[in-house]
């Protein structure tokens, strides 16, 4: 089957069952997740890791990744925790994408905004925008 899932084959030791199967590890995404920003791979999961590692940083974000011909941008909107000055809202912009550039590899540009700012969906959230602008 082609799942298109990431993860991984764990130890082959024998289960308390007695069974010998291949097991799986956790699953940690999906390959068609995956986009491309300046020949780079970004894993959506990568950067949600490193935007929950921030305590300042809510649940709420977004991804959008705006492919063009004169080079592609990688725009990381991400709602804080409370409602911060402008002065701290710059240095958590900056905190955030240093961690992101040394985990993602590419250089974002980071927006933060207020809680329950950005768009809520009833079913599962949409939080990556994929935008081509090719001419």
């Amino acid at each position: 089957y082609r799942t298109r899932d990431i993860t991984r084959i764990i130890d082959i030791k024998t289960c308390e069952c007695g069974r010998t199967h291949k097991k799986i590890d956790r699953i940690q995404g999906r390959t068609d997740d995956m986009f491309i920003i300046n020949g780079v791979n970004i894993w959506p999961s990568a950067i949600e890791a490193v935007l929950h590692s921030n305590p300042l940083v809510g649940n709420e974000y977004q991804i959008v990744a705006l492919l063009r011909e004169s080079g592609d941008k990688l725009i990381v909107r991400v709602e804080s925790i409370k409602k911060l000055s402008e002065d701290e809202k710059a240095l958590l912009e900056k905190k955030v994408r240093e961690n992101l550039k040394e985990v993602v590899l590419v250089d974002p540009v980071v927006e933060v905004v207020d809680p329950s700012t950005l768009p809520r969906s009833e079913g599962k959230a949409q939080r990556i925008q994929v935008v081509r602008e090719y001419t």
